[in-house]
């Protein structure tokens, strides 16, 4: 996997999803379960008031043969 892909890519922590940087080092999160099961990951964002959004945008991160593809993806 790490063959396409630098390592520095990705993140530790789920929370990078929530912090704007769309490129470079750490910019990903990656998640595996370590086996060929199907995932499913659930993400969101919560706020302490009712907002008014013009966008919501959904950035992939870095696509590979192993990983970044979706079958379905519902928000």
């Amino acid at each position: 996997m790490w063959l396409n892909v630098g390592r520095t890519l990705h993140a530790g922590n789920v929370e990078v999803i929530r912090d704007g940087v769309r490129f470079g080092d750490g910019s990903v999160f990656y998640s595996v379960q370590g086996n060929s099961d199907p995932k499913t990951d659930y993400h969101g964002c919560e706020w302490p008031s009712p907002q008014t959004l013009g966008l919501l945008g959904f950035v992939t991160g870095s696509m590979e043969e192993c990983g970044g593809w979706f079958e379905s993806f519902y928000v």
